[in-house]
């Protein structure tokens, strides 16, 4: 597109293709002059003018104690945002915006009322008390996340103080390299946490310790890794949960895995990574203890999945989406088999199937993997002679080298044209 092109776009579509360049959800915002959104305002006066007047693109703010002219960005950022609410990041040691900038405590007592979502990047987690000896008070705010270069005096096991239990809207919580209980917190009124580990090991008696201080918790996330645990555990009660996203693999696979620790009657989303410990027997327990309501499954083992029986998905009626990798041949057959059966099969409400799968398996002696050969030779003879031809079914190859190709066989791409011509909605594509 020429210069002359894009000058000629209406100011409303330049203005929603700069909210498209923002750093999306997980992301920093930034006030480089590289990076949006600066860099939009050094293009051209009308961009510049669109940019400057488009409130939206300036309601993040990310701080740090050695950028230069840090008051006039705080002031050019709070005048050019308006009166929206504000994502503020602050990065390094939290003492030093207050003891070295000039007014810096004065400005945060103006913006924090605008302030939603905070995101400290600083050196220890005590410098938190630096908020309670200014008497900063965020009223509005509903998000906060906790990132210290350096672990938690051990000899302290909770920073003493008091800022965020005056935060009385505050829902979202999410930590990292810290103690899930090392800042004092208003527990009963968070419905969001998430928590990725100590800095030398992630146990499971941090997301227990979440469940057990939160009763009105409605999503975690968590990384386990060490169960640190002997004995046989008795799971916890959560009575509300309903998205459990679980990073986790013991490092002794002949351990229980981490569902055992749980019953939760509420669940509906359940995401397990680095999964390949997690075998149909342990699923199926936790299912029948939890009986939970659940619609979405999702299960990506590392290496390759544990599962050997179909009997967990036989409990899972209300399931409509489910997601599974790196399975076994032996499972995928039988699978397929219950998945289509016309008498009795199994997830009666499916209508979103994903099976991931490398593209060749690796050799292996003891547990034969499902590859893409492997499932999209079985498929179209599971699919075109019996039901379920309303469920979206997607293999998913994965894996697949930065410059390597999909190959599929001539006859694999007609029975797959003759799938759909039937009205069956069978895909394949890749993931880098």
């Amino acid at each position: 597109m020429s210069d002359a092109s894009i000058q000629s776009l209406p100011p409303e579509l330049i203005r929603h293709i700069f909210l498209s360049s923002k750093p999306h959800s997980g992301f920093r915002s930034s006030t480089r002059p590289r990076d949006v959104p600066i860099l939009l305002t050094h293009v051209c006066s009308q961009w510049r003018e669109i940019a400057l007047s488009t409130s939206a693109l300036w309601t993040g703010l990310d701080l740090d104690t050695s950028m230069l002219h840090l008051v006039e960005i705080i002031f050019a950022w709070s005048i050019r945002s308006g009166t929206l609410p504000l994502t503020l990041t602050l990065s390094g040691d939290l003492t030093d915006f207050f003891d070295t900038v000039t007014y810096f405590e004065e400005i945060m007592m103006l913006l924090a009322p605008r302030i939603e979502k905070l995101e400290l990047f600083m050196s220890m987690i005590e410098d938190i008390d630096i908020f309670d000896e200014v008497q900063l008070t965020f009223p509005n705010l509903r998000e906060v996340y906790f990132q210290p270069s350096l672990g938690l005096d051990p000899d302290e096991p909770e920073v003493d103080g008091n800022l965020f239990l005056r935060c009385r809207k505050l829902q979202k919580v999410s930590m990292a390299h810290m103690p899930a209980d090392g800042v004092r917190l208003p527990w009963a009124q968070l419905t969001s946490f998430e928590h990725c580990g100590r800095r030398r090991e992630s146990i499971i008696e941090d997301p227990l310790q979440i469940l057990r201080l939160a009763p009105n918790l409605l999503h975690m996330s968590c990384a386990v890794h060490n169960q640190q645990r002997e004995d046989t555990p008795t799971p916890l009660l959560h009575a509300k949960l309903e998205h459990l996203e679980l990073n986790a693999e013991p490092a002794d696979l002949h351990q229980q895995h981490f569902l055992a620790f749980f019953t939760l009657p509420s669940l509906k989303v359940l995401e397990c990574s680095d999964s390949d410990g997690l075998t149909s027997e342990a699923l199926d327990a936790f299912l029948e203890r939890s009986s939970p309501p659940l619609e979405t499954l999702l299960v990506h083992p590392y290496d390759i999945q544990s599962f050997s029986s179909i009997k967990p998905f036989q409990r899972l009626a209300t399931l409509s989406r489910l997601d599974l990798r790196l399975i076994s041949t032996s499972f995928a057959s039988a699978f397929l088999e219950a998945f289509t059966s016309s008498s009795n099969p199994i997830l009666p409400s499916l209508s979103n199937l994903t099976l991931g799968c490398r593209q060749n398996a690796f050799d292996r002696d003891d547990t034969p993997e499902a590859d893409l050969p492997f499932l999209t030779a079985r498929l179209p003879v599971a699919f075109l002679a019996k039901r379920r031809r309303t469920c979206l079914v997607h293999v998913l190859v994965v894996r697949l080298p930065l410059r390597g190709t999909l190959a599929l066989d001539e006859q694999v791409v007609s029975a797959y044209a003759e799938m759909r011509k039937r009205g069956a909605r069978v895909y394949v594509s890749t993931e880098r």
